[in-house]
């Protein structure tokens, strides 16, 4: 998703805010050096969240689609991250996953927005864009593109 967003290298200082606009999807971050931790998050999540129990009542879209937005409810829609002389300032293992949460989940829509200050200049700059793709398996593959952008810029003390 970063190679996505090669204006993110003219931020000196900011936050980027990464939201999936989807309830049966989500994003978190974690461990990205080890794939097993991947395997067993699912693991995890499918044990915890388990398809076809009696109890539950939203059933028209699969026996997987309820668990898909109790797992998505558990882990968020979007994630918050400092931005530091263009880029994520995550930690040494630290990945962000797109988690699908179906079976044949479709293509998913993320909208990332990035506010802070540009490189050697006073001017506060806001980047505003929406990417969607298809999800491979259950995490995130970067298969996303760009549908849209929007890019704001002021000068710090003016009316924007």
């Amino acid at each position: 998703m970063l190679r996505e967003l090669p204006e993110l290298r003219d931020f000196h200082v900011g936050m980027m805010n990464v939201f999936i606009l989807h309830t049966s999807a989500s994003l978190t971050l974690n461990e990205n050096a080890d794939p097993t931790v991947r395997q067993d998050f699912e693991s995890f999540f499918n044990r915890a969240v388990p398809e076809d129990e009696p109890y539950y009542r939203h059933r028209d879209e699969g026996p997987d689609d309820l668990p898909a937005h109790i797992k998505s409810s558990l882990l968020g829609a979007s994630l918050d991250i400092p931005v530091s002389n263009g880029q994520p300032r995550l930690g040494t293992w630290q990945g962000i996953y797109l988690c699908e949460h179906r079976d044949h989940g479709g293509s998913r829509r993320i909208v990332v927005t990035v506010q802070g200050s540009e490189l050697m200049s006073d001017t506060i700059k806001t980047l505003h864009l929406v990417m969607h793709g298809r999800v491979q398996g259950v995490w995130y593959r970067d298969s996303m593109r760009r549908e849209a952008e929007h890019l704001v810029r002021f000068r710090l003390g003016a009316q924007p």
